[in-house]
């Protein structure tokens, strides 16, 4: 079994993994008082294709344990939708 690492990457987008693997966590958080948003996981990068996606309500915080892990196969993209404060933690291989 592989180890489990983890990225960081807080108000904008960006590559969690430049390349395929599995993400088998996922910690989402949206300090906006007012304002929700959508924070999407992408295979390859800004313009790929939608493998995950959930809703971060306005002042919230969530902790999503995916099982099965969810498969990339070329890279994993951490995308933000919305006029949002977010962070995003992701637990990948």
């Amino acid at each position: 079994m592989k180890t489990v690492k983890t990225t960081s990457i807080r108000t904008t987008d960006g590559a969690a993994k430049s390349a395929a693997g599995k993400v088998f966590w996922v910690l989402a958080a949206n300090a906006h008082a007012a304002t929700g948003g959508v924070l999407t996981l992408r295979d390859t990068g800004a313009g790929g294709t939608a493998v995950w996606s959930v809703t971060l309500p306005a002042a919230s915080q969530q902790f999503f344990l995916l099982k099965p892990p969810v498969e990339f196969s070329a890279a994993i993209y951490i995308d933000f939708a919305g006029s949002i404060t977010p962070t995003a933690t992701v637990g990948y291989e």
